[in-house]
């Protein structure tokens, strides 16, 4: 019987198929984005070389997303955001992705701003 494995690209547990290349991808998708390109922008999070889906001049897009659908085979649309749950900007598994709407994504930022500016309040008040 084969182990079960982590794909190296979305972290998805999965059982290689017999074959000589087996075991670091858990299918084609993954496979794919392991092939392409990398960058980390100024804005901290890793994009890669996707001519099909550019979000820039270069033809890069936010490798989250694309791990993402992959992962979950949900396509995201304009109106939502995928947020990183331990807010680590280059931690693209899949365990770690979550699908927001715009609005709830911002909500949820000013909400944990408010309790860090609260708590250092508190703490220079003490």
């Amino acid at each position: 019987m084969r182990k079960a494995k982590n794909c190296e690209v979305c972290a998805v547990e999965f059982i290689p198929p017999n074959s000589i290349n087996a075991g670091r991808y858990c299918g084609r998708a993954c496979w794919g984005l392991s092939r392409r390109k990398k960058v980390i922008m100024r804005n901290g999070y890793r994009y890669v070389h996707a001519h099909e889906r550019t979000i820039n001049r270069q033809g890069y897009f936010p490798e989250h997303y694309l791990v993402f659908e992959a992962g979950t085979g949900v396509k995201v649309e304009r109106s939502e955001v995928i947020h990183h749950i331990n807010e680590i900007r280059t931690d693209n598994r899949i365990n770690n992705l979550m699908l927001l709407s715009s609005s709830d994504h911002t909500r949820m930022h000013a909400l944990a701003d408010h309790k860090k500016r609260r708590e250092a309040r508190n703490s220079i008040a003490s």
